[in-house]
């Protein structure tokens, strides 16, 4: 049984319930019964209150076997994942995972809605397509750009403001 609220732990504790949560997403993909309505906010609490990259890349990992399940976006939009998601993919370690978690997003409606209300998009993806270290943030950057440009000539407008093209 999940708690519905964590709070007064340790770090070492919000470590060992992040590996714990990422082993039971991992079996979401295969259609196993767990209800991610309830995994979700435990892994957005533990984000939120967890300063160990460590932890916060299970967490990730866990969003990431979440989000690859269509059926899920709902549950991790009403959650305010993408926000969240949109502040991780500017930390080096846990850029990658955040953008690929984005990247299954953007391929529901739901989803690329959250993403286009967002007041970082596009701002913080443009910025990171800058970052010549890290290539395969580069991609997974220009691969939700794109699609937002794609489904949205608003979207396109504001990449344009932004300074898309010189990038």
């Amino acid at each position: 049984k999940l708690p519905k609220k964590i709070d007064l732990l340790d770090e070492s504790a919000f470590q060992d319930f992040a590996h714990l949560l990422l082993s039971l997403s991992s079996l979401s993909s295969i259609q196993f019964p767990v209800s991610s309505a309830r995994i979700i906010p435990l892994v957005v609490s533990i984000l939120d209150s967890c300063s160990s990259i460590e932890t916060k890349i299970s967490c990730l990992g866990t969003l990431y076997n979440l989000s690859s399940v269509l059926d899920n976006a709902g549950n991790l939009v009403a959650s305010g994942v993408v926000n969240t998601l949109l502040r991780l993919s500017s930390v080096g370690e846990a850029s990658e995972k955040s953008l690929a978690t984005l990247g299954n997003l953007v391929v529901n409606s739901t989803g690329r809605k959250a993403l286009e209300s967002s007041p970082m998009v596009p701002e913080n993806l443009i910025e990171i397509l800058a970052w010549e270290e890290k290539p395969k943030c580069q991609e997974l950057s220009a691969y939700v750009l794109m699609i937002l440009a794609h489904q949205s000539s608003v979207q396109r407008q504001k990449m344009a403001k932004a300074g898309i093209v010189p990038v």
